[in-house]
């Protein structure tokens, strides 16, 4: 079985998750939080993640056949942008030297009030961002996430900052009601 998936290029790996520090505390509070679906104690203390690991999970990505390093976490990235913008910039600068695809994980609230970071992600290398949105409806989605978020500015503000962008939408029975607005 496992030779007619391989055959069929199903098992060839797509991406490669870099989670930069080991922060578990997130701005949002959406309620079907994956982050408090995994096991994991809150981090008051955050550490960062070694250079070297990340150069490692990279090369096997790589090897592997993968095109795309994914900054993400278990919390929000931005949250680790904000506390040290360098080592942050220095893993994105340091996914994109191994991979084409540099793409971000993210709720985008930080991003809505400090433009620059995209700016500067983007020139670091990231190049795709993935804004996770409970609804397009914005009073909606605050009631799923906890956070007032407008999906059009955000991805406005990434696309002016030469970023491509990617939405990962839930899909509930609250947010079914809204889908011929997204599509």
């Amino acid at each position: 079985m496992s030779a007619n998936l391989v055959s069929l290029g199903q098992t060839r790996v797509q991406s490669v998750s870099i989670i930069p520090t080991t922060r578990k505390r997130c701005n949002a509070r959406c309620l079907p939080c994956i982050a408090k679906m995994t096991p994991g104690a809150i981090k008051e203390c955050p550490e960062w993640v070694d250079p070297s690991r990340v150069e490692d999970i990279l090369d096997y990505g790589r090897q592997a056949g993968a095109l795309t390093a994914i900054i993400t976490s278990k919390s929000e990235p931005t949250l680790d942008y904000n506390e040290s913008p360098d080592r942050f910039l220095a893993i994105v600068r340091q996914c994109r030297e191994k991979l084409p695809q540099v793409d971000m994980h993210t709720n985008g609230l930080l991003l809505r009030r400090h433009h620059d970071w995209l700016l500067r992600m983007a020139v670091a290398g990231l190049n795709m961002i993935t804004f996770s949105i409970a609804s397009f409806d914005t009073k909606l989605n605050r009631e799923i996430m906890g956070i007032e978020q407008q999906p059009q500015e955000l991805i406005s503000l990434a696309n002016s900052a030469g970023i491509a962008v990617r939405c990962s939408l839930l899909l509930t029975k609250l947010t079914a009601c809204n889908v011929d607005t997204v599509l």
